[in-house]
């Protein structure tokens, strides 16, 4: 099954998102010229269009490039690819959420960039990469599994400081407690002696 940029069911992976089907998204001005203002003008008019540019992780042809496409829509690209078109608005660049490959110790600057010729630019995109586009790497499979390896690791991580924080946290508060009763239990104890005195 095709959609109307090409892409085929190849390049969704088995939940269809395209954050996790490694899709990258870049927002950009192009000038046209505008055939019936240049004709009226008697001269070139040339007008700013917004544009996109999508491609797919791992597969360097699926290259889509066509004028921005607004709507209130899922699958128009403003919502779509909502932060990208956000970024793009502000006049600031694409986003690109993730580990940037050339960041990652577990490969060189040149696998980074040749795996950026092939629109993997970060860890996350080379661990979501589709088996089909795999194929165009000798050794991917590897390197694939390693991102994937990595990104389960932080994860694991991330859990695990979390949990260290919430228990360092109720200590904390145990100690708290303990410095309170005691204060109380001191407290009682010079009251019922002053009591006694009397």
């Amino acid at each position: 099954m095709q959609d109307s940029e090409g892409f085929t069911q190849l390049a969704m992976n088995e939940m269809g998102t395209d954050r996790e089907a490694g899709i990258f998204a870049e927002f950009y001005y192009e000038s046209i010229l505008n055939e019936s203002k240049s004709t009226e003008e008697n001269r070139p008019i040339f007008e700013d269009t917004s544009f996109i540019r999508i491609t797919v992780s791992g597969n360097k042809n699926s290259i889509i490039e066509r004028p921005v496409r607004i709507g209130h829509l899922v699958n128009h690209d403003n919502n779509r690819f909502r932060a990208e078109y956000a970024a793009f608005l502000k006049g600031e660049q694409a986003i690109l959420e993730g580990t940037p490959l050339n960041q990652w110790g577990a490969i060189s600057n040149s696998q980074a960039n040749e795996l950026k010729h092939f629109n993997v630019r970060t860890v996350e995109q080379l661990a979501s990469m589709t088996d089909g586009n795999a194929q165009n790497f000798p050794s991917i499979l590897a390197l694939r599994e390693q991102a994937k390896s990595f990104l389960k690791t932080a994860l694991e991580g991330s859990q695990t400081s979390k949990l260290q924080a919430e228990l360092s946290k109720r200590d904390d508060d145990i100690a708290a407690m303990k410095a309170q009763l005691a204060e109380v239990v001191k407290e009682l104890g010079t009251s019922k002696k002053r009591s006694i005195a009397k």
